[in-house]
């Protein structure tokens, strides 16, 4: 018997589902389930960085915590939210819109991934990272004890796009390069 939860912690909505003998899933939605702003500028204010660039790697996922196990209450998300399962990427970096990149190579970590028996994805989000996708992807630094998942990288997403020739595939809906490059120029390469 499957069963779900659907938590609301701060303005993050969390949807939990286990079902008992198939792997574990957890969804997580960080802009609640239907919202990705017009105006991307909102998500740059929160970003340090704005880049454009290669997958290079897509490392395999890890449980930031002491042992580098899930913790023992998997389904209480609002427990440590600095102990969500992390998905590092490293991204070769092509392109810069906002904020300065000192190497042409950039680690970041985003929540999700699978190990073991679980699996967490963000609700309603199905673009899968792999080597070679092109994205464009706006980054923020972790702040001072941001959690233990900041040991991974510091860096993080705010949001990403996966760049489909004119188009970027954004989580909720596509968005051409004209309209993002009106709202943030041509970049820095």
């Amino acid at each position: 018997v499957a069963c779900a939860i659907v938590l609301s912690v701060g303005s993050t909505m969390w949807f939990v589902q286990h079902r008992p003998q198939q792997p574990n899933g957890i969804a997580v939605q960080a802009y609640g389930f239907d919202y990705q702003p017009d105006d991307l500028h909102l998500i740059a204010r929160n970003a340090d960085i704005i880049v454009e660039g290669v997958v290079k790697e897509v490392r395999p996922a890890v449980w930031p915590t002491r042992d580098g196990n899930p913790s023992a209450d998997i389904h209480d998300p609002r427990r440590d939210l600095g102990e969500q399962l992390r998905t590092p990427v490293l991204l070769h970096v092509e392109r810069t819109f906002k904020g300065q990149v000192l190497d042409k190579e950039i680690l970041y970590s985003f929540v999700g991934g699978v190990s073991g028996d679980y699996r967490v994805t963000v609700a309603g989000d199905d673009r899968a990272l792999v080597p070679g996708s092109r994205i464009i992807v706006f980054l923020s630094a972790a702040s001072e004890g941001a959690g233990s998942w900041s040991r991974i990288t510091p860096w993080y997403p705010q949001m990403y796009f996966v760049v489909d020739g004119d188009v970027l595939r954004g989580p909720m809906k596509d968005v051409s390069r004209q309209s993002f490059e009106q709202q943030f120029g041509k970049g820095v390469g």
